[in-house]
């Protein structure tokens, strides 16, 4: 029985700056690809990754990442790349969330974020939605690691089958589908309160 659904934030509750990153690559001369490429490296073990787990301040993410960038000859810089801005609310999946979901099931969000304001302020306006707000860059560890989904399960008290995990990164719906979660993956095309209100309605006719 689903007791309770994980949100992703940027990608899923909030616009992904996916597209800002294409437009920034055509912008400076780089090939298709070729910065979020690096971006996604970083986010292993250079400095995105450890600005996302909270483990350096902004002026040596700085440092380190304007290094990355340029050795592979990338024209832009750190700050340049900060000032990249997701988007918009996804206002109808809120509006679902406050209407149908707030009340009736445990509700959390998982988001792999920096200590900045760009990043907390568009968090700040949905955080009282969700009783449990799981923040890469407080808790030490980012998606797609286990310990961050393992870490949010424990929050909610929940045993992963007994929840929904949503997010538009594939990568990062392995980890929860492998300990039972039930996964959706978010895209530009896909209707994410059609699918999700299909799973809770199908979950309670069975029942």
């Amino acid at each position: 029985m689903i007791k309770g659904i994980i949100f992703d934030f940027g990608g899923v509750l909030y616009g992904t700056p996916l597209s800002h990153i294409a437009n920034l690559e055509e912008r400076i001369g780089a090939e298709p690809s070729q910065l979020s490429n690096l971006l996604a490296r970083s986010g292993s073990t250079g400095a995105w990754g450890r600005f996302e787990r909270g483990e350096i301040d902004i002026t040596i993410f700085e440092r380190d990442l304007n290094k990355e960038l340029q050795e592979v000859s990338l024209k832009t810089s750190a700050s340049e790349i900060l000032e990249v801005v997701p988007g918009k609310y996804n206002d109808a999946l809120i509006n679902y969330i406050t209407q149908e979901l707030l009340g009736n099931f445990q509700l959390a969000v998982v988001t792999n974020n920096f200590q900045i304001p760009a990043h907390q302020d568009p968090l700040q306006r949905v955080r009282d939605h969700f009783e449990v707000v799981v923040e890469s860059s407080k808790v030490g560890y980012r998606k797609p690691e286990p310990l961050i989904y393992d870490y949010t399960f424990s929050r909610l008290n929940l045993a992963p089958n007994e929840t929904i995990y949503i997010d538009d990164i594939g990568a990062n719906l392995r980890y929860p589908a492998s300990r039972g979660a039930a996964t959706i993956k978010a895209g530009p095309t896909s209707d994410v309160v059609l699918i999700l209100d299909t799973i809770l309605n199908s979950e309670t006719l069975s029942n």
